[in-house]
């Protein structure tokens, strides 16, 4: 019986935990040692590989602090959208809302075989900025809906 009662107990608290993890964290290669770090909610950040030499426990330095609400890139451009710190995350609909008003949205251009980034920017400078450096028009962020707002 009170072999039962552990192994039942150790079972639950390994469940607890295990489940209080979020194990659908997972990163992306943009190219030319860019990552993006998909952590959810207002996590989510850039980073760029830093030659073995490791800070902040990981290879990457960062390049853009969360929260990266919206990206777009190709072999050239790395283009994103960030709400800086100063918005708290709590998942509300409420905190949605405020998500969707650009106005506090900052703007990145990263021109990714050069290593030369552009940002933070308001939506004005980095409209002027895109052409500039002759972004791609397929290459689009905060016109519509924030994709990484939702399940990637």
């Amino acid at each position: 019986m009170l072999k039962s009662l552990l192994l039942s107990t150790c079972t639950l608290i390994i469940y607890v935990l295990c489940s209080s993890c979020n194990f659908d964290d997972h990163n992306a290669n943009l190219g030319n040692d860019y990552i993006f770090m998909h952590e959810g909610g207002g996590l989510n950040k850039i980073g760029k590989k830093n030659d073995g030499k490791i800070k902040y426990a990981v290879n990457y330095d960062l390049i853009i602090p969360h929260a990266v609400v919206d990206l777009a890139y190709n072999e050239e451009f790395i283009l994103a959208v960030q709400v800086p710190d100063s918005v708290k995350f709590t998942n509300s609909v409420e905190e949605y809302r405020h998500l969707r008003d650009t106005s506090n949205h900052k703007y990145w251009i990263i021109e990714s075989e050069k290593d030369i980034i552009h940002g933070p920017m308001t939506k004005n400078e980095y409209r002027q900025q895109r052409t500039k450096l002759s972004v791609p028009l397929k290459l689009q962020v905060g016109e519509g809906e924030l994709e990484l707002l939702r399940e990637w």
